[in-house]
């Protein structure tokens, strides 16, 4: 028992509870850029409204001067780089990262109720600890064959 204690403990410790981090890091970070780049991308394009509005009432009221010739410029260039951004983040696949994330998480925390309610008592609970370590086995598997299949496919649309 006292064995297999220490064995549940590491894989809890060293094993799980990594991952978790890991994945409960990657989902956030993934959140995070992908509503920053949707708030620049929607704040350029906001702002070229912004600027179009200002150039005209320029002209309406002044004649063409450096100031309105830059308001031109930056009405141009705005888009591009909302545009890029917008591009960028769904070149990325930040949302399909950030679900993944997600439902590891849950599939880790799910395998690690299991492995808490071991009780070592019983007979062959050495078998039943690793049967459900190598779920969590499985499941890092198939996480690394998902972003496989994610790279193969920006290949794909690369070429």
């Amino acid at each position: 028992g006292e064995a297999l204690g220490a064995i549940r403990a590491r894989v809890l410790a060293e094993l799980i509870q990594d991952q978790l981090q890991y994945h409960d890091d990657r989902e956030r970070q993934c959140r995070c850029a992908a509503h920053s780049f949707a708030l620049w991308g929607e704040a350029l394009f906001f702002s070229v409204l912004v600027l179009i509005g200002a150039k005209l009432a320029l002209l309406m009221f002044f004649a063409a001067d450096g100031l309105t010739i830059a308001l031109g410029l930056f009405a141009v260039i705005f888009p591009a780089l909302a545009a890029g951004l917008v591009g960028f983040r769904s070149y990325a696949e930040l949302q399909a990262l950030a679900e993944q994330s997600h439902h590891m998480i849950d599939r880790l925390a799910r395998a690690k109720q299991r492995i808490e309610r071991l009780a070592f008592d019983r007979p062959l609970v050495s078998q039943a600890l690793s049967a459900r370590v190598f779920e969590v086995a499985i499941a890092m598997l198939q996480d690394i064959d998902g972003w496989a299949r994610l790279f193969r496919v920006k290949i794909v649309e690369a070429a």
